[in-house]
């Protein structure tokens, strides 16, 4: 609705204006003549005929010169949590992408999850960037989570493969700068700066984070640029994701701690983007500390098949650069193991 009253006025003001002009000029210029004006408005067909022509006159160039948004806004603000409002945030994203024009900048985790709630929007995203790069526009985006969903990351892949000149990925897993930040056409006439904001939610050992506002800001060419000037100093810095390691990422390696890793201090420091997933049993193995550990400078704990007992542990998911640290810091005292026997987590 306020978009049709911001178009009403500016068409009734804009019709105004128009019409003294025009009225002031022919009186001016002596084309019409007072008593000429006077009769030609006593003329209701004439002069209603020319009220509609300036209104609409009038509406046009309003919604011309009006900024950009869906309904006319120069700010759009959707509360996430509202599935009205969430569909319409969906619909405004994918038609951001499609219509962009040149380049869009922003960061994200990805997909952590690929749900069947989540699968419409996912897909429907995909296909807006699809879209965009097929009309040669340039995408530089920040991955920001080295977790995300297999299916999102195989996808998204495919995208970077088809089209390397024109999306780049630049992996920062560690940094929340520019988090949740995208930047369209920042050097267009109708730029769109898109900001998203979650809430946090703590349990006993874990952290949730879920999207809550979205916020958008249309044709503000300064906040814009000086945004894109962040994300090219970010970047510079960053080393940019073949398709292959995006693929990598999805993989969803678990690593099952029962020693010193379960302290979630201890494997930030080895392994800085493992994310811990919950307490875990492996069955039909048993825990000692006969373990020879170089690189402790003596014993640790460790497994051994037992049939009929098990082991109490913390799974993380973690990336296969994660593990390659891993299995560098634990030599000598440590070995993957391929068939883990009965496993379940917590």
């Amino acid at each position: 609705m306020q978009d049709r009253k911001n178009y009403i006025l500016s068409g009734t003001a804009i019709a105004v204006i128009l019409g003294a002009i025009a009225l002031l000029r022919d009186i001016f210029d002596f084309r019409l003549t007072t008593t000429e004006m006077l009769r030609w408005v006593q003329d209701p067909i004439a002069y209603w005929l020319f009220c509609i022509c300036l209104f609409f006159t009038g509406i046009l160039i309003g919604h011309k010169i009006l900024p950009k948004g869906q309904n006319g806004e120069k700010i759009r603000v959707f509360d996430l949590l509202n599935a009205d409002d969430l569909h319409l945030f969906h619909e405004e994203l994918y038609k951001s992408y499609r219509e962009a024009r040149s380049e869009i900048y922003l960061t994200g985790t990805g997909f952590l999850t690929w749900s069947d709630d989540q699968e419409k929007f996912i897909k429907g995203t995909l296909r807006a960037t699809e879209r965009a790069l097929k009309n040669q526009v340039s995408f530089v985006r920040i991955q920001m989570s080295s977790h995300p969903s297999e299916e999102w990351a195989n996808e998204f892949a495919e995208l970077m493969q088809n089209y390397p000149d024109k999306l780049k990925v630049y992996a920062d897993y560690d940094s929340t700068e520019l988090a949740n930040t995208a930047v369209i056409d920042p050097r267009g006439k109708s730029p769109i700066v898109q900001l998203l904001f979650e809430t946090e939610e703590n349990g006993l050992d874990s952290r949730k984070l879920d999207a809550s506002i979205a916020l958008f800001i249309y044709g503000r060419s300064d906040l814009a640029k000086s945004l894109q000037q962040r994300f090219l100093s970010r970047i510079s810095n960053l080393q940019r994701l073949l398709p292959s390691e995006m693929c990598d990422l999805g993989l969803g390696i678990y690593y099952f701690a029962y020693g010193s890793n379960m302290l979630s201090s201890q494997m930030s420091k080895r392994c800085p983007t493992a994310k811990k997933i919950g307490v875990g049993i492996l069955y039909d193995w048993e825990l000692d500390f006969a373990v020879d550990a170089p690189h402790l400078g003596g014993n640790a704990a460790g497994i051994y098949r037992s049939s009929n007992s098990h082991v109490w542990g913390v799974v993380y998911a973690i990336s296969k650069k994660d593990k390659e640290e891993l299995d560098k810091t634990e030599k000598g005292g440590y070995y993957p193991l391929l068939d883990s026997g009965k496993f379940c987590i917590r």
